[in-house]
């Protein structure tokens, strides 16, 4: 956009903007700028229905099939015919990864607490509890079951 067409929307917004403070406020101004009609009094909004939900509600309620989707009744429709018989599938999730791996995180922890009872050499004995720090902080961040969670594998 120029420089001129911007400064004539300028122009165009200050002269509405003047107008509007010109006019008197009637009853409904309130009303207009929070965005609503002069019929309508309050905005609707979606509102909690409480009671047993488990179940999934249709529209169509009486044409729907009980857990059945509105999708799967048009489709059945188109087919003609309903399958009796649907394939599930069967997902196995698998931790042994992440269980190896803290296994191997503790048997580590074991060693260096180990070495550092029977080290002598001061350096030695600082670098090996540096070390061992950081597998302990390691182990918190993995050995709880969000972690486990997360790294599941699903086969």
């Amino acid at each position: 956009m120029s420089i001129q067409g911007i400064q004539n929307n300028i122009q165009y917004l200050s002269g509405k903007i003047r107008r509007m403070q010109e006019e008197k406020p009637d009853d409904n101004a309130a009303d207009k700028t929070a965005g609503l009609d002069q019929k309508q009094q309050k905005p609707v909004y979606d509102e909690y229905i409480s009671g047993d939900h488990s179940k999934p509600q249709f529209d169509d309620a009486d044409k729907a099939s009980e857990g059945e989707k509105p999708s799967d009744q048009v489709k059945k429709a188109a087919d003609g015919k309903e399958k009796e018989s649907e394939k599930t599938e069967s997902c196995t999730g698998s931790t042994d990864k992440v269980d190896r791996e803290i296994k191997k995180l503790k048997k580590k922890k074991e060693q260096l607490e180990q070495q550092i009872q029977s080290a002598t050499d001061e350096e030695k004995i600082k670098r090996l509890e540096r070390e061992l720090s950081q597998v302990e902080g390691e182990l918190r961040q993995k050995d709880n079951e969000a972690y486990r969670r997360q790294h599941t594998e699903f086969f």
